[in-house]
């Protein structure tokens, strides 16, 4: 079975949402602006690149720890 993940945009939050086969909510991380794109790595991490200002490119675990920064680099 496979999950999806997709990118939510609204006035209220913007975030990267999975979702079960079945339809439910399974995880999700809010971003403080708009990610123009997101992928999972092999280690099942998130990559994302933020279009907030300034933008920046984050890597982050299933707990919403920072792994990488582009900006702390």
């Amino acid at each position: 079975s496979h999950r999806i993940m997709m990118c939510e945009y609204s006035n209220a939050t913007h975030r990267l949402v999975e979702i079960s086969p079945e339809g439910k909510l399974t995880w999700e991380h809010k971003f403080p602006s708009i990610a123009v794109c997101f992928r999972m790595t092999a280690e099942g991490h998130f990559v994302f690149a933020d279009g907030g200002n300034p933008t920046r490119i984050q890597v982050i675990d299933r707990n919403h720890n920072v792994t990488f920064d582009a900006n702390k680099c």
